[in-house]
């Protein structure tokens, strides 16, 4: 975060909303899950965004109109998208279940 401007992008899990949205400080967690909005009110300073479309995420993310100054973005729980070709994978496991 002090090196570099950093996005996280999410599917929002149990949210009622759809598509792509970027979390502004006032956004609800209806609107893009409770990981992304306990993300948003501890990091005011990166991006969150959610997209069930990882690659339309990215995308959006990269948009300098959207999401202005994104260098880094981090996809939580992204192992499983396919689509996406990563510049690196980082999994954290719990210390006492090794996999």
């Amino acid at each position: 975060q002090n090196d570099y401007k950093v996005a996280v992008l999410s599917r929002g899990y149990n949210r009622k909303s759809n598509g792509f949205v970027l979390a502004r400080p006032d956004t609800s967690v209806q609107m893009i899950g409770d990981e992304p909005f306990q993300m948003n009110q501890n990091f005011p300073d990166i991006h969150i965004a959610v997209d069930r479309d990882r690659c339309q995420g990215i995308e959006q993310l990269c948009n300098s109109h959207i999401a202005p100054g994104t260098e880094v973005i981090i996809l939580e729980d992204a192992f499983h998208h396919r689509y996406v070709k990563p510049g690196i994978n980082i999994l954290f496991v719990e210390y006492h279940r090794l996999i």
